[in-house]
């Protein structure tokens, strides 16, 4: 909302995760915001947090899912994101894959994480115990549950970016109005020019 809430708003999450465990990392993040009742779930939105975008640390190059011409929405959207935490130089990585969006913005500046060092996001028991053999095992399984999950209720097309579910994105957004942002702003430009 860029500063623009209403009283039903809702706080929409970006999330970045070590390739491999994408799947996992899924399950486990909206376990914990449900068990604390902050995820976003059927008529419950209002102050809720909403589970909706997150890609693997090698796919973060967002010209993947750029709609054709100048997706005005998706640069702005990536120039606006707020980060709460970055963890081993994410920022900067994020950063240089989206230079197409920052290029015709060039005041934009790199955003500075909100948290600086968060302890969820320290070297932990959990995370040692999920990197191996027994990661690899849970990341298969839960993958494929999910997946199934998925696929029978998202309106969920090859070749639209609206929704995306691959092993290196998952991407929830059955009402993108990105083409309707370009045709507005393309027709805002020819009447300023």
């Amino acid at each position: 909302s860029v500063g623009h809430p209403h009283e039903e708003s809702d706080l929409d999450v970006f999330i970045v995760i070590q390739g491999g465990r994408l799947w996992l990392s899924r399950l486990l993040v909206t376990a914990l915001l449900q068990v604390f009742g902050l995820r976003r779930h059927n008529r419950v939105i209002a102050d809720q947090v909403c589970l909706s975008f997150y890609v693997t640390s090698g796919a973060m190059a967002l010209d993947a899912i750029k709609l054709d011409g100048d997706d005005v929405y998706l640069r702005y959207w990536i120039l606006h994101l707020l980060p709460l935490f970055a963890h081993d130089g994410v920022l900067s990585v994020w950063w240089r894959a989206n230079t197409w969006a920052h290029q015709a913005i060039h005041q934009a500046p790199m955003p500075v994480p909100l948290l600086r060092s968060p302890v969820l996001l320290s070297t932990s028991v959990i995370q040692r115990l999920l990197s191996g053999a027994l990661g690899d095992w849970l990341e298969k399984r839960v993958r494929a549950w999910q997946r199934k999950r998925m696929e029978a209720t998202a309106t969920h097309h090859e070749t639209s970016t609206a929704v995306v579910i691959s092993d290196t994105m998952l991407k929830f957004h059955e009402n993108d109005r990105r083409a309707w942002y370009a045709a507005a702003w393309r027709e805002r430009l020819t009447q300023i020019v």
